[in-house]
This record gives structure tokens, sequence and C-alpha cells, in this order.
């Protein structure tokens, strides 16, 4: 686990959401300073903040408990994963067919 993504996760509940506005904030004036021409002092600053604002979103969401745990392997159900395999009926392929028409010359 990185440095960074330890001090984050020492963060209470409470503090992700300012922390994330501080974050964006900073973000938009190094965002803004580039798009004037002014080269940042450290170009990836913009892709570690950017970073940042997605992990403490992961564990805003992991600390408030909406995702199961990393360790239970995500699957699809399995009406869903058969809807998607079935054959359609031959009537239906038929139907999909563009139709020529002839032209009397």
């Amino acid at each position: 686990m990185t440095r960074a993504m330890k001090s984050l996760q020492e963060l209470k509940l409470a503090e992700i959401p300012a922390k994330i506005q501080d974050l964006r904030k900073e973000y938009l004036v190094l965002k803004a300073q580039s798009a004037t021409g002014t080269p940042p002092k450290n170009p990836m600053q913009l892709r570690n903040i950017r970073r940042a604002i997605a992990r403490l979103h992961t564990l805003g969401t992991q600390q408030s408990g909406k995702t199961a745990s990393l360790s239970t392997p995500l699957s699809t159900p399995k009406s869903v994963s058969d809807k998607h395999h079935q054959a359609a009926p031959a009537a239906a392929k038929e139907a999909k067919k563009p139709q020529l028409q002839s032209r009397g010359n």
C-alpha cells in the first residue's frame, strides 16, 4: 500500500468530503494555470491530485459500507448472462434481413 493511500485512510468519514473539495479547488487552479500557458512546477501534480480524489471517493464508499469487501469476487447473475447468450429465433433473424427489391427495367 502506498504512503499516500495510508495517509488518506487515516481520515474519518466526515473529513473526506472536505478533503475532496480542497483537492478539487487545487486541481482547478492548476488546470487553469496550464490552460493559460503557465508551465506547472510539477507536471505530475495534476495526475496525482486526480488519483487522490478517486482514492478518497473509494475510501468514502468503503467506509460507509456501500460495497462488498474486496475479497469477494464480482460475478454476473446467471439469469442476466444467459439472456445475452441465447440464440435468437429464426423468424426474428429473417425479419432483420433487408429486403432487396428488383427494378423493372
